[in-house]
């Protein structure tokens, strides 16, 4: 699934909903996990459970939009019947997700059995 453009527009949501708005948003946040954002674009200095409330809150805000949105939106055309061809060839998950979002991601487009690891 392509999630980045759903990423940003979580962010932007949630950081609006704090009367913070950040120009280049995109380009701050690649390469970035949640915590480093929190700290760049919320504050420094946030003990670090407000820190994991907030990237948190940010994860489930993007859950809860790419439902809303059409969970097919974002799905990468032909993408099943590639892992369908290719199942006996095993598979693992990389990615520098949160395990919720992978979770969601797995069980939401009905990829688990595809991936092994």
């Amino acid at each position: 699934m392509n999630s980045m453009p759903l990423h940003v527009l979580a962010w932007e949501r949630y950081l609006a909903d704090m009367n913070i708005q950040v120009d280049d948003l995109e380009r701050r946040m690649h390469g970035k996990r949640n915590a480093e954002l929190v700290n760049d674009l919320i504050g420094g200095g946030l003990p670090e459970e407000v820190i994991f409330r907030h990237g948190a809150a940010k994860e489930q805000l993007w859950r809860d939009m790419l439902l809303g949105e059409g969970i097919e939106r974002y799905r990468i055309r032909g993408l099943p019947e590639f892992l369908e061809r290719h199942k006996s060839v095993l598979k693992a998950v990389a990615s520098n997700a949160e395990p919720q979002n992978i979770d969601f991601v797995l069980d939401h487009y009905q990829l688990r059995r595809y991936f092994q690891v």
